[in-house]
């Protein structure tokens, strides 16, 4: 970048060399005018939304910015009752257990969101119930509130036999 440039120009110059105040100015006029003019070019190879945190992403052609982040990106995530308190929830993620990534989640036309694993065929609609039950989950450091989605936890059995997960 610009400032790479500067250095390396600057490098180049003999120590015993003295530059005139007014030289380094205009160097750095004449890169940063350089810069502005070519400005470097990026490329997006694809975009990919994660509508199940830790599972499978889906690849998609746009997204759509909202106030609470990018649409369908993480709705749900996938919960565990931890050893030390089993009235509570955590979040699991693929550094607990890989497998994670063979959760495949299917976005609708409609925006709901089905699941399927490529370790058994059968498929899952997730559908929020509003009567579920609350539950509080720490998640990047801060509590949110969710609800736990119903039969996700026997779906998630048939393919985490060891397992108790549940989908909120």
């Amino acid at each position: 970048g610009l400032y790479t440039t500067l250095s390396s120009v600057l490098s180049s110059v003999p120590v015993t060399l003295i530059i005139p105040f007014q030289v380094i100015i205009l160097l750095i006029t004449i890169l940063i005018t350089l810069h502005l003019l070519f400005p470097p070019t990026l490329l997006v190879e694809s975009l990919h939304i994660y509508p199940i945190k830790s599972a499978a992403g889906i690849q998609v052609d746009s997204l759509t910015l909202t106030s609470k982040g990018v649409k369908n990106d993480r709705q749900y995530v996938v919960l565990q009752r931890p050893k030390d308190n089993p009235n509570g929830w955590e979040v699991v993620t693929q550094r607990e257990n890989p497998r994670l990534a063979l959760l495949q989640p299917k976005l609708h036309e409609d925006d709901s969101v089905s699941i399927t694993s490529s370790s058994a065929p059968s498929s899952f609609d997730l559908t929020f119930d509003p009567s579920s039950e609350k539950i509080k989950v720490e998640l990047f450091r801060c509590f949110v509130t969710c609800s736990i989605v119903p039969g996700s936890s026997s779906f998630l059995l048939r393919h985490f036999p060891s397992k108790s997960y549940s989908i909120a």
